[in-house]
């Protein structure tokens, strides 16, 4: 029997690995995991393919990078550059997206001190929870084999 296998790319990957080794000392990061959603209390009381280190590392992977791109907005609305390592991201990963030098920004947007990358970002939000999803098991992938990043991470779960 032949099963289909995963392929990896690997775009940022090894940056969000580490993030979440990071963070993971900080006992206060697992609040961050949706406790509310039924999948992840599924997920701790019997066995589910989508892990506790699933639910932790998409939570960590998706606050950082929601953070860094609203807090830098005025980076990325200035600098080509750097909307170009967002927007080369997305195509790593095969996920469709509006080009940002397509998106007709409105300066009548619910609010007005949004700048036009943050409308762009919000307008393709669900493109990105689908991206930090890919990320996600790929770190997984990494950080399953770290077994003191595992100790770590289930003494501060517990906890």
């Amino acid at each position: 029997m032949r099963y289909k296998t995963r392929q990896f790319t690997f775009h940022r990957t090894y940056e969000m690995a580490s993030l979440v080794e990071g963070c993971v000392d900080n006992p206060s990061s697992f609040m961050e995991i949706n406790w509310k959603n039924p999948d992840v209390l599924k997920c701790v009381s019997e066995f589910s393919k989508t892990s506790l280190l699933h639910y932790y590392i998409y939570a960590v992977i998706s606050v950082e990078l929601r953070w860094d791109l609203r807090k830098n907005d005025d980076i990325y609305e200035d600098s080509e550059e750097a909307r170009e390592e967002v927007e080369a991201t997305l195509r790593a990963y095969g996920i469709d997206y509006l080009p940002y030098s397509e998106f007709p920004s409105s300066s009548e947007s619910d609010t007005a001190e949004d700048s036009p990358f943050w409308q762009w970002f919000r307008s393709q939000e669900e493109r990105f929870e689908l991206l930090w999803e890919r990320i996600t098991y790929e770190v997984f992938h990494l950080l399953f084999a770290n077994r003191a990043f595992l100790l770590q991470f289930n003494r501060n779960c517990s906890a």
